[in-house]
């Protein structure tokens, strides 16, 4: 769970240099506060707090490359970042990745074919520490198939280490526009040989994932609980993986 925050006006945090942490969903939103110094919500799913001895402003933008990207904008017209890391979730494309494992990502590529290469600075500060460098594959539809994912990889051959997201080319479309580094790092949840539960693939309705309806389809078929428990737990897992990797990049930062 995301620690008990205190309430601050957004703008008073408008006059501080803060680095950006994103992702996607609520529920990764506890691992990376998890090791940060009391954590002050200005605005919902968006928290300021320390981490490392820098300054950080951590927040969920929602699903998908739009929404992303539109909350990403806002949270850099109201703060001032000096840099923005994007991290969360993502399916393997590369058979060779393992669950858990971390990239950081060297580039993200938009469904449009928009590429947008790491800064120089943080990638550096980062590899040295992530599981693996590779490629985000960042697109406007879910990949919860492994066939699905084979065909997306086979369209890409030849990249090592591929990912797939649905929010990092709106982040680094967010942050290209307001000049401010970008960094994608990313955790493997489902392998590029594994298919995400079919009450979560059933429950993707427009660009989200509707938890209702996941919550649903399980009460109607209550055999499908242990699997959603068990993606639940690689989520922990996962975005523990990612914020254990945070310290060393933000000190470098700071």
């Amino acid at each position: 769970m995301v620690p008990g925050p205190r309430l601050l006006r957004a703008g008073a945090a408008a006059s501080r240099r803060v680095t950006g942490v994103l992702t996607a969903l609520p529920e990764e939103l506890g691992p990376l506060l998890a090791g940060a110094s009391s954590p002050i919500r200005t605005a919902r799913r968006t928290y300021r707090a320390r981490l490392a001895g820098t300054e950080v402003l951590v927040a969920a933008t929602g699903e998908g490359p739009d929404r992303a990207g539109r909350r990403a904008a806002d949270l850099l017209g109201r703060y001032r970042l000096d840099a923005l890391i994007g991290t969360g979730l993502a399916g393997a494309l590369s058979p060779a990745l393992r669950e858990g494992e971390v990239i950081a990502a060297r580039e993200v590529r938009g469904a449009d074919g928009a590429v947008w290469r790491a800064d120089a600075g943080l990638f550096a500060r980062a590899s040295p520490s992530a599981d693996r460098v590779g490629v985000v594959f960042s697109m406007d539809r879910l990949s919860g198939t492994a066939a699905e994912k084979a065909a997306l990889g086979a369209a890409h051959p030849g990249v090592e280490n591929a990912v797939t997201d649905l929010e990092s080319s709106g982040w680094a479309a967010a942050a290209a526009r307001a000049g401010v580094p970008f960094l994608a790092l990313r955790a493997v949840l489902d392998t590029a040989a594994e298919d995400l539960p079919e009450a979560v693939r059933r429950s993707w309705k427009d660009g989200r994932l509707d938890r209702t309806a996941v919550v649903l389809r399980a009460l109607l078929r209550p055999s499908v609980f242990p699997e959603l428990f068990a993606l639940r737990r690689r989520t922990v897992r996962a975005m523990e993986r990612i914020a254990g990797l945070l310290p060393a990049l933000l000190r470098a930062e700071a």
